[in-house]
């Protein structure tokens, strides 16, 4: 829905009331892309939790894999690898982010890669704005399920639960996607 997007300055803003959730479709197919960002959110999270996706291959709206962002209403922030084949979606891995608290307006740093075929590395890291960005990943898997061995564009996809007391803006800035090399092993 055009209505849930706009601009201000250089962000990019997914507007949602209570219970909408929309997608935006960013770049053409890679099977190798790396996506940073940074991400933030107009008011704190009051009555539900906030859901931000971050879609590195995405092959249709309804088969992808995603780094999803869960902001609960005590501003603790959960990353989750998941893979959606056909509308079903399974979390492949999950954590929740070390020493981020996110109110109204904290910026976060967000990588998320997906990187070959007949096996995709994904990896993702969530950092606060300011600080350096981590050596180590916070999520790693592997996965080869089939669906998803092809190339997938990026996009993002934001869902506020029908709980929330208020809309919100979830915030986009500072986006720069790549095309990763895949690295051939040394021959032994």
């Amino acid at each position: 829905n055009k209505a849930h997007f706009s601009a201000d300055g250089s962000r990019g803003i997914i507007n949602l009331a209570p219970g909408a959730g929309s997608q935006i479709v960013l770049n053409q197919a890679s099977t190798n892309s790396d996506a940073t960002f940074n991400y933030s959110l107009a008011v704190a999270p009051a009555g539900g939790s906030n859901f931000f996706e971050a879609r590195p291959r995405q092959v249709s709206s309804n088969t992808h894999y995603a780094l999803k962002l869960v902001t609960s209403t005590n501003k603790t922030v959960r990353a989750d690898l998941v893979r959606t084949v056909n509308g079903s979606a399974t979390t492949i891995g999950q954590v929740l982010v070390p020493n981020i608290s996110q109110d109204a307006g904290t910026q976060l740093n967000v990588r998320v890669q997906a990187v070959g075929t007949g096996t995709t590395n994904l990896k993702a890291k969530v950092w606060a704005v300011g600080t350096t960005e981590p050596t180590a990943w916070l999520l790693e898997r592997e996965d080869t399920t089939t669906e998803l061995q092809v190339a997938g564009g990026t996009s993002f996809y934001a869902y506020l639960s029908d709980s929330a007391s208020s809309a919100q803006q979830f915030r986009v800035d500072e986006l720069h996607g790549t095309t990763v090399k895949e690295v051939a092993p040394t021959p032994t």
